[in-house]
């Protein structure tokens, strides 16, 4: 379902610590909070065993967690607390806490400055303007969708001691508007409105994917009686009490300072509140301030926390369960049926059943309020009618969805199978031949190829979907039996992303029906030499193969990309463990009649004469194998 990347740095390599289809790659309690009122975090537990375990330092270790079903990134942030803890079985983990790229805002101060006459938005930009001198360029932010309104706000003053972020606060959030931080491929951008986010399609109802619901009413913020205050007086003496009075409405009220909403007494009683004006100097204006505000005062907030399977994991057209978003939610015995505002969001990456959604914090009034009762108590009445058949179709969905629980089970134990396999405890020579063979190289002498110091052989097993190599099964097994150091490889034909995810199957389903539960490839390479993309993009293309080589167990760091120099500026930012290069000179059959490609590498492929003991003819050959390719050529 997700995948959590670690780097060291802005621009570091990313090594992967999490995948839902790797045992061995599987962080404890991985949970995601969303907050439409703060920046997300990201929680986990980690072992020892995992890569990731002594890689995680404080502020420096970037992560992302990455939903292939949707290709988007659900998290972006650092490292911020991570704890090692020894309990008291003995195990020996870490608890990580990171925190969301909005955290960036905290890593600068303010100066002292007045802001006179100016509007919101101004405000926001010159916080993000000091903000921006002070930090790394990674760091730096510019404004995105902001909508604050164009009214001037009364004269106010930074916090010099405070960071940029509760200056923000203070400033702007403060006044009701949210704010968000976001990545984007020229840098990051800082969204501030009322309500971000949007309107989704994927319903929240009973018989689909709710799970439970509970409904909370909070009437604690009520007042039924008002007092205005405008202005602070001035006062010579700021020893006494009257140097922070403020204006009341009681010179043009009669003598008093109260406004009463003599219905809401009248149901719940005489509750007194404040309200504070410093614009407003005159006691008329207050007053009739005053009487505006009273009548849009709410009675109480509404929310309901729901149990929810966001079924978009599952892939598909299926639009996500977004925090901020609204969606047509309908709960019957709850008397709901409208769109609901996410307002908070746990995602557990390891158990789509476990995550919590909060709809509302809706803020309703008097009448409402009581509507709210009466809706609930019909809808109650209408859909005890329909317990008993509704309980006989959860049981059925219940059943389901163990089955499905079952399934990824044995998928499981399937993918921790193939990685057992692949690491097959023996030691390869780091320094020998590299190359690819297909049918063109016909019979090859397996032993006598790998007692002359193979580093490892990547086997062709098909020409898009509809060639397959006339030699793959029989190369694969020969390179079995010798105890070869070997991967497989197919060229890209996809014309598109659903295209590319069938010719990964097909690639997949080919060498299990020769591997089976013998020692598995090293790597699995997609060979693009040409853009045979007609729908879409190239990039989009291999992702979605990439993709759908995931699902059926292969990790991205067992993924190789063999990319033309001509193609490579269009695929060089995607995610595989590393980058093949072709580059030949003048094509000998040597290294130094060859010249090195003039982009980044992992391997470079230097002819495709050469020879070597166990082939008759010509073959493809490759050095230079960077770090990240090397762990392909020794020990599993």
């Amino acid at each position: 379902m997700y995948q959590v990347f670690i780097r060291q740095g802005w621009n570091g390599e990313e090594t992967l610590i999490h995948s839902a289809h790797v045992n061995e790659l599987k962080l404890i309690s991985p949970q995601i909070t969303y907050d439409v009122t703060a920046f997300p975090a990201f929680t986990f537990s980690i072992y020892p065993d995992n890569p990731g375990y002594s890689m995680l330092n404080y502020l420096t270790t970037f992560v992302r967690v990455y939903k292939p079903s949707k290709h988007r990134n659900v998290f972006e942030g650092r490292v911020l607390l991570p704890t090692e803890t020894l309990d008291t079985s003995g195990d020996l983990h870490k608890e990580v806490t990171c925190e969301q790229l909005g955290a960036f805002l905290h890593d600068s101060v303010q100066p002292f400055q007045k802001f006179a006459g100016q509007t919101r938005a101004q405000i926001l930009q010159s916080l993000i303007t000091a903000h921006n001198t002070q930090v790394d360029s990674y760091k730096q932010l510019k404004l995105g969708n902001v909508s604050l309104g164009t009214a001037k706000v009364a004269d106010t003053y930074t916090d010099d001691s405070a960071t940029t972020y509760d200056n923000i606060s203070t400033l702007i959030l403060a006044s009701g508007f949210e704010l968000a931080v976001r990545h984007e491929s020229d840098g990051l951008y800082v969204d501030c409105a009322k309500s971000i986010g949007g309107t989704g399609i994927q319903q929240i109802r009973l018989k689909g994917n709710l799970l439970s619901a509970t409904r909370s009413i909070d009437p604690s913020a009520l007042i039924t009686v008002l007092k205005p205050l405008g202005q602070a007086a001035e006062s010579a003496d700021t020893n006494t009490d009257e140097s922070t009075a403020r204006l009341t409405i009681a010179s043009a009220n009669g003598g008093s300072p109260y406004l009463k909403d003599a219905d809401m007494v009248a149901q719940f009683g005489t509750i007194v509140g404040t309200n504070e004006w410093d614009d407003v100097t005159d006691a008329k204006t207050l007053l009739t301030t005053g009487q505006a505000y009273l009548k849009t005062l709410n009675t109480a907030t509404v929310s309901v926390q729901v149990s929810a399977v966001d079924v978009s994991v599952l892939g598909g057209d299926v639009d996500e369960l977004l925090c901020g978003y609204s969606y047509p939610t309908k709960v019957p015995v709850m008397g709901i049926d409208e769109s609901l505002r996410i307002t908070q969001q746990t995602l557990d990456l390891n158990d789509a059943t476990a995550g919590t959604i909060t709809l509302g914090d809706r803020v309703v009034g008097q009448e409402s309020y009581n509507a709210v009762l009466t809706n609930a108590l019909a809808g109650l009445k209408k859909f005890n009618k329909q317990l008993i058949a509704d309980r006989v179709r959860t049981t059925a969905a219940l059943t389901a969805a163990n089955n499905a629980v079952t399934q990824l089970a044995a998928l499981s134990k399937k993918v921790d199978a193939l990685t057992t396999a692949s690491d097959d405890g023996v030691q390869y020579d780091p320094t020998g031949y590299i190359l690819d063979v297909s049918k063109y190289q016909a019979d090859i002498n397996w032993p006598t190829l790998v007692s002359a110091g193979l580093a490892i052989a990547v086997i062709r097993i098909q020409d898009g979907s509809s060639v397959a190599d006339t030699y793959y099964k029989t190369n694969i097994q020969g390179a079995i039996d010798a105890g070869a150091n070997y991967g497989v490889y197919a060229f890209f034909r996809a014309v598109s992303e659903t295209d590319a995810e069938t010719e990964a199957g097909d690639f997949y389903t080919r060498v299990q029906s020769v591997v089976g539960s013998q020692r598995q490839p090293r790597l699995w390479m997609i060979d693009v030499e040409t853009n045979p993309v007609t729908e879409g993009t190239l990039k989009a293309a291999l992702t979605s193969y990439m993709d759908q080589l995931n699902v059926l167990g292969v990790p991205d760091s067992r993924i190789v990309v063999y990319v033309s120099t001509s193609l490579y500026s269009s695929i060089n930012t995607i995610r595989p463990a590393a980058l093949w290069v072709p580059r030949y000179g003048t094509n000998d059959g040597t290294v130094s009649g060859s010249t090195k490609p003039d982009v980044a590498y992992d391997l470079w492929q230097y002819t495709s004469v050469g020879t070597v003991p166990g082939i008759s003819g010509d073959v493809d050959m490759s050095t230079d194998p960077s770090t990240k390719f090397k762990v392909f050529l020794t020990k599993g």
